[in-house]
């Protein structure tokens, strides 16, 4: 148990660790010159994944204090990275038109909405419970 705790601990500073780079990677980009839009784009994504590390991190914080792994925060990760994806999708350079962005486009939103209705469900279904 005490390992599996320490393993925990090392992922969750691991985690925090990458968040910061990737917070500092974003900060030159937001006072650099040229190409805003693209720029922009980048800095949300990066943003967005600094999210996504958060919400891991939540997770692993869970599993060490009540030694239980939930699976809404995951859920809360699948919503996240793929609200990532689709901004990275619809600003890249590709057309939209294009079979495998419309399908790809498609599919996220299928993800996306089976696990908000999966979110759902299992927070009326803990609210129901005494």
């Amino acid at each position: 148990m005490v390992l599996e705790t320490c393993l925990y601990v090392l992922g969750g500073a691991l985690l925090i660790a990458a968040a910061v780079l990737v917070l500092l990677d974003a900060v030159p980009l937001l006072f650099g010159s040229g190409g805003e839009a693209n720029r922009a784009l980048t800095v949300l994504d990066r943003v967005l994944l600094v999210f996504v590390l958060a919400e891991v991190f939540h997770t692993v914080r869970i599993a060490v204090v009540r030694h239980e792994v939930e699976p809404e925060p995951f859920l809360v990760i699948v919503i996240i990275a793929g609200v990532r994806r689709i901004l990275v999708v619809t600003a890249s350079a590709e057309p939209l038109t294009s079979p495998t962005t419309l399908l790809e486009l498609g599919l996220l939103v299928v993800m996306l909405s089976v696990s908000a209705l999966v979110l759902v469900a299992l927070r009326r279904g803990q609210a129901s419970r005494p």
